[in-house]
């Protein structure tokens, strides 16, 4: 009998603490989907880039800390490139590494609570359209054309803490 009791009593302490937690982890979907916009609004954000898509070929999982960086009117894009480029400078040149000002900027609500941005950006070297979806738990695609490479997408998360 006292088995049973204290198998009961088991039971409904795990229950209590289980459904207790349900609203807390509602919170922090709340939490980060605000989060995640008010970076985008204010041009703030950081993209830690995971897995590389090139054009041809296969997903390439990144294993270097590669990322997509705003911070207001500047783009520091370190991101490699895997694809066919059609006239760059000898030696590869600069790619998808740079520090520059981005123009055109814009960002509005997509399907599903997502946001999408879009910049453009100029180097020296190319002219580069970045599109940028991220969605509501921070994790998101990145799609830059260019001019003169095939295009390329990537995935990662926005880190929405201040480990950037």
């Amino acid at each position: 009998m006292k088995r049973i009791l204290l198998v009961i009593s088991l039971l409904v302490a795990v229950a209590t603490v289980a459904h207790a937690a349900k609203p807390a982890k509602k919170a922090d979907k709340s939490t980060m989907e605000q989060g995640v916009k008010e970076r985008i609004e204010s041009r703030d954000f950081t993209i830690r880039v995971r897995q590389a898509l090139p054009m041809s070929g296969r997903a390439i999982m990144l294993t270097s800390l590669y990322s997509l960086k705003i911070k207001g009117d500047s783009v520091y894009s370190y991101l490699p490139y895997f694809g066919r480029a059609y006239s760059i400078p000898y030696g590869g040149g600069e790619g998808l590494i740079f520090e520059n000002v981005l123009t055109d900027y814009q960002a509005k609500p997509g399907k599903r609570g997502k946001m999408e941005i879009s910049f453009d950006v100029r180097t020296r070297e190319d002219s580069f359209r970045y599109r940028v979806e991220v969605y509501t738990n921070g994790s998101s695609y990145i799609s830059v054309t260019s001019n003169n490479r095939q295009e390329i997408g990537f995935r990662g998360e926005m880190l929405l803490s201040e480990q950037e």
